[in-house]
């Protein structure tokens, strides 16, 4: 996770790397339990990150997602971490994944590649170039979220 550039200083960009950082221990505790040959506790942390991944991915693209789109900046970049997701989701909620543990492994390769070019690019990117009031629109959105 990037610390230079002051990405967590806003709330939503930190609540996302919060959410990569959760996403990077369920991935580093599926590469262990397949390295042990627990294929029943690789299974289950697959599950947990599918639905973690499923729900990060899709706050992500209705909240800053949506108002980088707005600005018009960036959409190639935003063009290919949409695509990922849509590639990634369906991919770690395969079933039968954990019984592939090559193919497992390479989803999750594909999956902390993604979070590294949020994290390092994007973020720091999106940070510098989207206007306060896209920032106050998502902290609305937040809100009522939450009420």
């Amino acid at each position: 996770m990037c610390s230079f550039c002051g990405c967590e200083s806003e709330e939503v960009i930190a609540s996302l790397m919060a959410d990569h950082a959760r996403i990077a221990d369920l991935v580093y505790r599926i590469r262990q339990a397949l390295h042990d040959e627990r294929l029943d506790e690789a299974g289950l942390l697959t599950r947990r990150l599918a639905q973690e991944f499923d729900r990060h991915s899709r706050d992500e693209e209705a909240g800053l997602f949506r108002q980088v789109r707005m600005t018009g900046e960036g959409t190639e970049e935003l063009d290919r971490l949409v695509a990922d997701h849509g590639r990634l989701r369906p991919g770690l909620s395969d079933e039968k994944l954990v019984e592939r543990p090559d193919h497992l492994r390479a989803r999750l390769d594909d999956l902390t590649l993604h979070a590294e070019v949020e994290d390092n690019d994007f973020f720091p990117f999106v940070l510098q170039s989207l206007p306060d009031r896209c920032w106050e629109a998502m902290a609305v959105a937040d809100q009522g979220r939450l009420e």
